[in-house]
């Protein structure tokens, strides 16, 4: 996906099924942190558990 701090825009949206991560993020349904948002912590090895399958479109680190 994308690292830094604060709001990073993906470089392919739409198509994350699965997130790996040191630490807790918050997932974002439209660019720039906008629209529905998951936070997480660590490890989403099926976002469809969490009804973000395919969605994610920015992240927000930190």
């Amino acid at each position: 996906m994308s690292r830094g701090k604060g709001c990073q825009n993906v470089a392919r949206p739409g198509v994350a099924s699965s997130v790996s991560a040191s630490g807790s993020l918050k997932l974002w349904s439209k660019a720039n942190c906008k629209g529905e948002s998951k936070k997480i912590a660590g490890d989403v090895a099926d976002l469809r558990t969490i009804g973000f399958d395919n969605k994610t479109t920015s992240v927000e680190f930190g």
